[in-house]
């Protein structure tokens, strides 16, 4: 049997606290509708701890945030200090839900969503976020490689943790250094910077 995805309807409500970079807490507000990305997920807990931490060492001003579902990694970014962000993903019903996000989050000023593919993406950022399958990560590798700025930062889920040492490797050798990785029960997301 074909792996397809499985689309489900929550129709809940998520309240998702963060850390700033100045130590203080925000919530953030996250409707899913038919995307991915309540922040229940180990996926998407992992990436956000992982963007804590990169923004509260480094400047990050521009993010693109590629299968961005709920928009939830956008709108995190965003409110952890990211000046510009563009979150894309295949389907416009799930691109009108982050945009719904991010304007009930106050923070549609800084996102924009968009169902471009990657490949038309001709803008390097100094973080690309990916909370997407493996195998879809792997075939978007050079696509993604192209938009990271020179020593900007790229952060990987949707991995498996049986699955990360080939994640590591692959990503390696498109050009990217590990710098950490997160897991949590099967799942892990990885840090990396661009070399």
């Amino acid at each position: 049997m074909k792996d397809e995805p499985v689309f489900e309807y929550h129709p809940e409500e998520a309240l998702i606290n963060i850390t700033l970079p100045d130590s203080s807490t925000r919530e953030i507000n996250i409707k899913s509708g038919w995307s991915f990305g309540t922040g229940e997920h180990e996926t998407t807990r992992l990436c956000i701890l992982a963007l804590e931490e990169l923004f509260k060492t480094n400047q990050i001003n521009s993010v693109l945030d590629i299968g961005c579902g709920s928009g939830v990694l956008s709108i995190v970014s965003s409110a952890l200090g990211a000046e510009k962000v563009f979150g894309i993903d295949i389907d416009s019903s799930i691109t009108d839900e982050a945009r719904g996000n991010a304007v009930d989050n106050g923070l549609s000023e800084t996102i924009k969503f968009s169902t471009d593919p990657i490949s038309i993406i001709n803008e390097q950022y100094q973080l690309v976020t990916a909370n997407i399958l493996l195998k879809t990560i792997i075939s978007l590798l050079s696509d993604i490689a192209e938009s990271v700025e020179d020593n900007g930062f790229l952060i990987t889920s949707g991995i498996k943790i049986k699955d990360k040492d080939n994640a590591v490797k692959a990503i390696e050798e498109s050009g990217f250094s590990l710098l950490k990785i997160y897991s949590e029960n099967d799942w892990a997301a990885i840090l990396f910077k661009k070399s």
